[in-house]
């Protein structure tokens, strides 16, 4: 699954934001009110749709963002508009782009994280994750 292209035409006060992530890691950055959880939030509406109740807090905006997520899932490019959202060609959740999308401070510290973490793994790479070898063991 990879992220080709952000578009969002219109969000509040976002305007026009095109976006083509390179591979590997992307960290938005800037001061205090520059639109970054904002643009994380129009990211996030675009590929849920209505599915967003799943997050809380997100509203910041009530209108739904104007724009698009172009992404290639299995080889073939899809559109993500919030008509056609990202649970209907994965089977990923909600509960999983929480934590794969938006990483907060109190998301770090949930129960159950390494086995939620070993299982989101084990559905994006294919692979059963390895067992980590404690020091002491070896």
């Amino acid at each position: 699954m990879e992220i080709r292209e952000i578009a969002v035409n219109h969000y509040g006060p976002l305007r026009d934001v095109r976006y083509a992530p390179r591979p590997g890691l992307t960290v938005f950055y800037g001061p205090n009110e520059s639109g970054k959880t904002l643009l994380l939030d129009s990211i996030l509406k675009l590929m849920l749709g209505n599915r967003i109740r799943d997050f809380t807090g997100i509203d910041r905006v009530p209108d739904s963002p104007q724009g698009r997520i172009a992404m290639v899932i299995e080889g073939r490019e899809h559109i993500l508009d919030g008509t056609t959202r990202l649970d209907q060609l994965t089977e990923l959740d909600g509960n999983y782009l929480r934590n794969i999308f938006v990483i907060r401070n109190k998301d770090l510290t949930m129960a159950g994280q390494s086995g939620f973490l070993r299982r989101v793994s084990d559905q994006l790479t294919g692979m059963e994750s390895q067992r980590l070898l404690d020091l002491k063991d070896i």
